[in-house]
């Protein structure tokens, strides 16, 4: 794959509201044209380099981010009308839309359950299940200086302890933070580690 072949996936993204058919390696491919530009970059400081690189990952995170979006939509049709149709979404997507569907299924069974007055038994919470689809997104090993929080209040944007900017966050939302950052905001009762 090459920065114009991300640049086409990108526009069929915007262009589709359901999930467009890539390459089953596209997240293989797109590692290697990540480390491609960066060995290029760190070769010979070119500025254009440099902006490539910068540009392929601004693309890549537009077209992860829409795809993420239509795959929790479906899980979110399909938990409603418990059928699933074919899709377009690769191995590792199709791990998150699966541990999203279980999640919401289980949710709405125990909804059903308040709704025929029986006993309700505790939903699974689907933080549990999108730290452990984490792991399978990332290429199958989770960052253990991650942590999973629930935000208490409105945090605005904030730069790290490495420089990299985190937030806005918004009460109530589930994140992963570093731990640094997590065990800061846990301090000041802004968020609580889950």
């Amino acid at each position: 794959m090459d920065y114009e072949t991300l640049r086409k996936y990108q526009r069929i993204e915007r262009g589709s509201s359901s999930l467009s058919e890539i390459s089953p390696n596209f997240y293989t491919d797109l590692v290697a044209l990540i480390r491609e530009y960066s060995e290029r970059y760190e070769k010979g400081r070119s500025s254009e380099d440099g902006k490539t690189l910068e540009n392929i990952k601004k693309v890549a995170l537009d077209v992860f981010e829409r795809r993420e979006q239509k795959i929790i939509m479906k899980a979110l049709r399909c938990s409603r009308n418990k059928e699933m149709k074919e899709n377009n979404a690769v191995e590792t997507e199709k791990s998150l839309l699966d541990g999203l569907l279980k999640s919401l299924r289980d949710n709405r069974e125990g909804f059903e359950q308040i709704l025929a007055g029986e006993r309700v038994t505790p939903a699974v919470d689907a933080a549990d299940v999108l730290e452990e689809k984490v792991g399978v997104i990332n290429g199958g090993s989770q960052d253990l200086n991650m942590v999973l929080v629930r935000i208490l209040k409105n945090i605005p944007k904030f730069v790290s302890s490495d420089m990299t900017e985190l937030g806005p966050f918004e009460a109530n939302e589930i994140k992963r933070l570093p731990e640094k950052e997590a065990s800061l905001l846990s301090e000041k009762k802004f968020a609580e580690v889950i």
